[in-house]
């Protein structure tokens, strides 16, 4: 589905108004829907089953100054839900120099027992009191995967010291009614699908990952 047409269809159902965020999860420009196919550079096909992560302490800035922050202390994100796609920003100014966000949930969101909202645990999104959230969930299939089923797993979390995944974005607007795209075509470009591996633990290659993730953010 273009993203022009996405963005229609969530005004129209929702009601959106013009101090709203939305963030769409794409693939080559496409919005992703579970499912979502494509081919690799190298002609290996690939599905997006799954694409979960968690938006935190939006704000917009102008200059060093912030203009509005954003009282929830997260969204999930999910392309399973298009009304997740919303953030709304009720209260921001018209204009403003930049987006400020975090992918992922900080280490006191991550040691808090206010499971509400977003950050039940029963949104499949938590893994224990020790490991914490998963900041960035992302679940794809193809033939070329040599995990169990032919699936590759990325949970990426971790808050503590040098495990820590939580990624702090910044994007320069004119405009807060924005759309953010969260383009995951460069995660399997130009690469050879055989050499991806699952990654479901904190460490060293959760982080990496992370700072990958962070990089997709784009207006």
């Amino acid at each position: 589905m273009r993203i022009g047409l996405l963005v229609f269809i969530l005004l129209s159902s929702f009601g959106v108004k013009a101090q709203q965020l939305l963030f769409v999860s794409v693939l080559n420009q496409q919005t992703l829907v579970p499912g979502s196919t494509a081919i690799n550079q190298l002609g290996q096909e690939y599905n997006i089953e799954t694409v979960r992560f968690y938006i935190s302490q939006v704000q917009f800035k102008t200059g060093d100054k912030i203009s509005w922050q954003d009282q929830l202390p997260a969204h999930l994100i999910d392309i399973e839900k298009p009304e997740s796609f919303l953030i709304n920003t009720t209260g921001a100014p018209d204009k403003a120099d930049s987006l400020v966000f975090y992918l992922g949930i900080d280490s006191a969101g991550n040691v808090a027992d206010k499971f509400v909202g977003d950050l039940d645990p029963l949104k499949g999104m938590y893994w224990t009191w020790q490991s914490g959230y998963i900041n960035c969930k992302i679940e794809v299939t193809s033939t070329h995967f040599s995990g169990h089923n032919n699936v590759l797993e990325w949970h990426v979390g971790g808050y503590l010291g040098n495990q820590a995944t939580l990624q702090r974005i910044s994007l320069p607007i004119k405009t807060t009614a924005a759309t953010v795209h969260f383009e995951l075509a460069p995660l399997f470009e130009p690469t050879d699908l055989r050499v991806l591996k699952s990654i479901m633990i904190p460490g060293k290659e959760a982080v990496v990952l992370s700072v990958k993730l962070a990089a997709l953010f784009r207006l």
